[in-house]
């Protein structure tokens, strides 16, 4: 899609009034350095206020890991995997994996 020509002195007039709060805010930082402050504040309000809605802990730690899960570690009901003692390898899930033939191993023979 091509966008005609004289469209775009507006797309350029939309984008700077879109800007224009952001350029405001830049100039005022400028000639007041702790006006960052002011955002700062707002930011660790919002937070503050964030945390005291959910009882100072965040919502990832609400989240139930345990739930509508069969087996996970951790979790009641978790059933350790059976552990092969010649290999070290869990036995159950794991592919048969055998050793390559020597004659695989070396096509050039």
């Amino acid at each position: 899609m091509t966008i005609p020509a004289g469209l775009w002195p507006l797309i350029w007039f939309a984008l700077a009034l879109f800007m224009l709060p952001i350029v405001a805010q830049g100039i005022r930082l400028q000639r007041a350095p702790l006006a960052l402050v002011e955002i700062v504040a707002v930011v660790l309000l919002v937070l503050l206020v964030m945390a005291v809605r959910n009882d100072g802990r965040s919502p990832l730690e609400q989240v139930d890991v345990c739930a509508g899960v069969s087996n996970n570690p951790g979790c009641p009901g978790y059933v350790v995997p059976v552990i092969d003692p010649a290999h070290d390898i869990p036995v159950t899930g794991v592919p048969d994996i055998r050793p390559t033939p020597s004659w695989a191993a070396n096509p050039g023979r």
